[in-house]
């Protein structure tokens, strides 16, 4: 709901801004790691596990695991055939 909400009231940008538009109104209904537990004994908690944004335009996806405030940009190629398996990064960026 909150996530609609905004997407409705938030101004125009640019569609180069769009990708961090869209995961400005989606971190606000992200779960950190351990903060709904399946009950209280438990260690096993609900969270959001990874965060990814598709500009349609550029064909390219942007990845961010739970871990790490770090995206990872995966551009998908016009011929591509076959799955393709490629790492995300996962390191700190404080820069």
């Amino acid at each position: 709901m909150r996530a609609t909400f905004l997407s409705n009231y938030i101004d125009s940008f640019k569609r180069e801004d769009g990708i961090m538009q869209l995961y400005d109104v989606f971190k606000t209904v992200m779960i950190p790691k351990g903060l709904e537990k399946l009950s209280a004994n438990s260690t096993k908690s609900d969270y959001t596990g990874y965060w990814i944004g598709y500009d349609v335009a550029k064909r390219t996806l942007y990845i961010q695991p739970e871990c790490c405030n770090t995206f990872t940009k995966f551009t998908l190629s016009a011929d591509l055939k076959e799955k393709t398996i490629k790492q995300i990064n996962r390191e700190i960026s404080l820069a």
